[in-house]
């Protein structure tokens, strides 16, 4: 290894083990694992912004020790696209392929955990100025491995997915089946496994829409639409794929009206329709 990459390296171990990126880190996996399930509010709607940031920023620093103020800006830059409607035309283009749909909540208030950035790189500053010029040991080495792990699985899969079966009741639509379907695309409703051609002997489409339980908890539910008649279908939430211990069942189901049911009657009724 020559010496310019040995100092890379080291610079990149600093960081991942350190106390603040492990607090960052360690926060971020507890409030959504668990705090945003249990006492879901705008402070842990908050504490994911400014943990999730300080943690993202260093996790870059580390891995790009040699630019380390252009990851802070860069991570900077993308967070107030994200939570922008700048980043809408992407995402929707994303959601459209039915792979793995994203989310997020608009809320110009989260920009004030950008607060976090210059902290967080003067901190990194620190931590390089007292840097050992000697070779990290084989254990820390190991250690910032396994941090490093840990950090992506909280930025990627910071919740648990639990699939259960629910019963709920079904709600009347004024629409067929192929009308409803496309009224969730039309108020973008996130949804994933949408139906594909269907033989006509099938009586029901399966599908899974995203809603936000507030404030920032994110719920995968399928439904089965279902004709009812000539011009009528209904809609019903058939399992719950909840990110963390699972919501109760009213929290679900005021959350599945007013973002799914809700937005569709009224995308059906500027349609002409009717409904009850």
């Amino acid at each position: 290894m020559t010496p310019s990459a040995s100092r890379a390296n080291a610079r990149c171990v600093v960081v991942l083990t350190s106390p603040p990126f492990a607090i960052a880190v360690g926060l971020l996996l507890l409030n959504d694992w668990l705090l945003k399930a249990a006492v879901g509010n705008w402070v842990t709607g908050k504490l994911s912004d400014f943990a999730g940031l300080a943690a993202f920023s260093m996790f870059c620093a580390a891995m790009f020790p040699g630019h380390r103020r252009a990851a802070f800006i860069v991570t900077g830059i993308a967070f107030v696209l994200w939570k922008s409607p700048l980043s809408d035309g992407a995402l929707a283009a994303w959601n459209g392929l039915g792979v793995w749909p994203l989310a997020r909540v608009q809320d110009y208030s989260d920009l004030l955990a950008l607060g976090v950035l210059l902290p967080t790189y003067r901190l990194v500053q620190r931590m390089d100025e007292k840097r050992s010029t000697r070779p990290a040991p084989h254990a820390r080495r190991v250690g910032a491995v396994a941090a490093a792990i840990t950090a992506v699985i909280a930025f990627t899969a910071t919740s648990v997915y639990r699939p259960m079966q629910i019963d709920e009741a079904a709600y009347s639509m004024s629409g067929t089946r192929d009308e409803v379907i496309a009224g969730l695309d039309s108020a973008r409703i996130p949804m994933s496994d949408r139906p594909k051609k269907r033989p006509s002997s099938k009586a029901a489409d399966t599908l899974v829409v995203h809603i936000r339980q507030p404030p920032e908890r994110w719920l995968a539910v399928t439904i089965e639409v279902r004709d009812a008649g000539p011009g009528e279908s209904w809609i019903r939430p058939i399992a719950l794929g909840p990110h963390g211990p699972p919501p109760t069942t009213a929290a679900m189901r005021q959350a599945f009206i007013a973002q799914v049911v809700q937005p569709l009657r009224e995308w059906l009724l500027l349609r002409g329709g009717r409904w009850h």
